[in-house]
């Protein structure tokens, strides 16, 4: 799994590009970037791409839905480089998914944009959006309850433990700067539960 790509803030000039392989595996996977970078996609994967799709962050009301970020990409043929996505807002946090030409699903995979905004993983009514969060390496996120009023849940981690820099062990009332938590560990997939066992549910954690 390839790490999160680092790229100064005064580097960022030219689009950067993401290739998509024929796993429909983007390098990277992860990609911490500097505020307002613009970005392109190339289809390496054999086949045409339908879609690729950005999500909300957040996803769900009551404090989202927000901002995408980037454009989605349609009907990317194979060997084809999309058009240049500007990003608006020009700072944030985003997952993305890819599409191939059956409609199957892959990712979700992560782009940030500065440190200013994690990607915000709401907890509602004892449901995870998005159930499988991912996140750059170095890159950042905030797990916070949007119950109204709020109901503050216990996270507890699986064996993989913790990956942020100190311990998320609840959801905080609301998105607030308290909430956020910066990625430490090594890419890896990292379950955690809310107020029951995490074998019955919970979320994931993808540090990319």
């Amino acid at each position: 799994m390839s790490a999160a790509r680092n790229i100064p803030y005064e580097d960022n000039l030219a689009a950067v590009n993401i290739t998509i392989d024929s796993t429909f595996t983007p390098t990277p996977q992860g990609a911490k970037l500097g505020v307002g970078q613009t970005i392109t996609f190339t289809n390496n994967s054999g086949q045409e791409i339908s879609l690729i799709q950005f999500n909300p962050n957040p996803p769900q009301a009551p404090s989202g839905p927000g901002p995408t970020l980037f454009s989605d990409v349609t009907d990317l043929e194979n060997n084809e480089v999309s058009p240049v996505l500007t990003p608006s807002p020009a700072e944030g946090s985003v997952n993305y998914l890819i599409f191939d030409e059956n409609g199957d699903e892959y990712g979700p995979f992560s782009i940030q944009l500065g440190d200013a905004v994690p990607l915000k993983i709401q907890i509602i009514a004892s449901e995870i959006y998005p159930a499988t969060a991912a996140i750059p390496k170095l890159g950042s996120a905030a797990i916070y309850s949007d119950d109204q009023p709020c109901v503050q849940y216990p996270i507890t981690w699986g064996a993989k433990g913790n990956p942020f820099t100190t311990l998320a062990s609840s959801a905080a009332c609301g998105f607030s700067s308290n909430a956020v938590q910066t990625t430490k560990s090594s890419p890896n997939t990292y379950p955690y539960g809310i107020d029951r066992p995490i074998a019955t549910g919970g979320g994931k954690i993808k540090v990319q």
